[in-house]
């Protein structure tokens, strides 16, 4: 059998794979609702006036994103002790109640609490998104399964806009659709939590073993190392339940011993003198999340991880928020849209339906190449490794980002354009997610902890993003969030330049 066949035999049982690619898909879609829908709740449900409607939907969404960069990285470090599923099912269990109690609020404060409260459950989800995969997939199937993971993400966006934001306007009230797309929304993240607690189970190896998601990347380097008529490791490896500690295992051998705690390489048995070792570690919450922030400083790759993840999310918020906004204000200076407000007029969609209609089929556009470049990256990163596929994409980044920001969004010179922003879009998502669950750099006791930092990068990159391309939209251009990532992209570009060089140099000293 072949060594293919033994990587996704790690994935058993099948119903834990197609569990956590729904509460991929979910998840996404409670993010994509929860923001979407923000501002039609402040009108409908709070009675917010137009003229403080921007303010207070950009306090939602950044007390949202302050809380997600703190949160994230707790929620990664706990999940490398008490399991991930129960933290994944927490995540999920929060924003339900979150999105089932919003419609409901008496005043804006008590939603600004409700949007924490959806945001501490969004940080959960998110860190377990990549600290899940990091346990699930084998090294050499890592980018096809990451492929899937981005693919899954896409259809969960679409999920949002064609399944829960339609129900907001399908009744004569308004309000009343509101609040019924809300409590959809968020009783299908309570009923899922459960599920995804009850169904996500550890799964089982080729001896019968049964890790907390292929506890150890030994494991899967000793199952193909069998299958492929390879000596293996004499040591056999003994996982906890998926509710129980992920750094705690007992290593025994006859002839090698193991230093799991010291050991870079997570788990592999090494050679030594002493018989009949076992090694039980367990290390506390802050040694966990120190060793976060240093396996970024042991392996540059996982450094480009956290960069990648910057640099995606970003890219996220400029095709969400700004493309629409660069259309408006283009119709606005070309005279064909009039409104009082400018671009954040209230009434913008109806009264410049054309610029409109033009914005939402630019970002539609864009939305469609990431989703189906998902998997063609995803087969890159196994062919020609995670850290090209970033450096890759922060190339067409770098190039399509300084394009877009002069060019005139009513030509059509720009769909070919925002194709290519977001084929980069997708690619630093898989890339990322390949670097940052790697078992070659990560210790898997660790993997929680790294998938938490992965994720603060992320949320900074939104923050910095919408914030710095805000403030440049107002006061210089238009198009100045797309050269703020145009830098970014660049400053990724030279850093895994320099990443390939200092692993070619050191190949080449060994």
């Amino acid at each position: 059998m072949s060594a293919t066949m033994a990587s996704w035999r790690l994935l058993k049982p099948s119903w834990s794979w197609a569990v956590y690619l729904v509460a991929v898909s979910l998840g996404i879609a409670q993010f994509v609702f929860v923001n979407a829908g923000s501002s039609i709740l402040l009108v409908e449900i709070l009675n917010v006036p137009n003229d403080s409607l921007g303010d207070k939907t950009g306090t939602l969404s950044f007390a949202d994103q302050i809380v997600s960069i703190l949160s994230v990285w707790p929620w990664g470090v706990v999940s490398d002790r008490i399991g991930r599923r129960t933290v994944y099912a927490a995540g999920f269990a929060l924003m339900g109640i979150a999105l089932i109690a919003s419609p409901f609020v008496p005043s804006y404060g008590a939603l600004v609490g409700l949007r924490l409260v959806f945001a501490l459950g969004g940080g959960a989800a998110v860190s377990m998104l990549a600290a899940v995969l990091a346990d699930y997939a084998s090294d050499a199937h890592r980018g096809k399964l990451a492929g899937l993971v981005g693919l899954a993400s896409g259809l969960g966006a679409l999920f949002a806009l064609f399944v829960y934001l339609p129900v907001t306007v399908k009744y004569g009230d308004l309000a009343k659709g509101v609040r019924t797309a809300y409590l959809i929304a968020g009783s299908v993240s309570a009923v899922f939590s459960v599920l995804l607690f009850l169904l996500l189970t550890p799964v089982t190896n080729t001896s019968g073993e049964k890790p907390e998601l292929t506890a150890a990347a030994a494991m899967s380097e000793n199952i193909q190392q069998a299958e492929e008529g390879l000596p293996r490791s004499d040591a056999t490896v003994t996982a906890l339940p998926a509710d129980e500690t992920s750094t705690s295992w007992k290593l025994s051998a006859d002839t090698r011993t193991a230093d799991i705690a010291a050991s870079t390489e997570a788990g592999r048995a090494h050679q030594g003198n002493a018989q009949g070792l076992e090694v039980s570690t367990k290390k506390s919450l802050w040694q966990i999340a120190s060793e976060g922030l240093q396996a970024a400083k042991q392996d540059p790759k996982v450094a480009l991880g956290y960069v990648g993840s910057f640099l995606a999310r970003g890219d996220t918020v400029i095709i969400t928020l700004f493309i629409p906004l660069w259309v408006y204000q283009r119709s606005i200076e070309l005279g064909t849209c009039t409104v009082g407000g400018g671009v954040n007029d209230p009434t913008i969609k109806s009264a410049c339906a054309s610029a409109y209609s033009r914005a939402y089929m630019i970002s539609g556009i864009c939305q469609t190449a990431a989703l189906l470049g998902a998997p063609l990256f995803g087969y890159l990163c196994d062919r020609i490794s995670g850290v090209n596929v970033v450096l890759l994409n922060a190339v067409i980044g770098c190039g399509f980002y300084f394009w877009m920001f002069a060019a005139d969004p009513m030509k059509n010179i720009v769909i070919f354009i925002v194709i290519l922003v977001g084929l980069s879009e997708i690619g630093l998502v898989i890339g990322n997610l390949a670097l940052v669950t790697n078992n070659e750099s990560i210790d898997p006791s660790i993997r929680g902890s790294v998938a938490g930092i992965s994720s603060v990068c992320g949320s900074i990159g939104i923050l910095m993003t919408s914030k710095l391309g805000g403030y440049l939209f107002d006061k210089w251009n238009n198009g100045a969030p797309f050269f703020v990532l145009a830098i970014g992209h660049l400053i990724a570009l030279l850093f895994g330049a320099y990443v390939i060089i200092s692993q070619r140099n050191a190949v080449s000293a060994k």
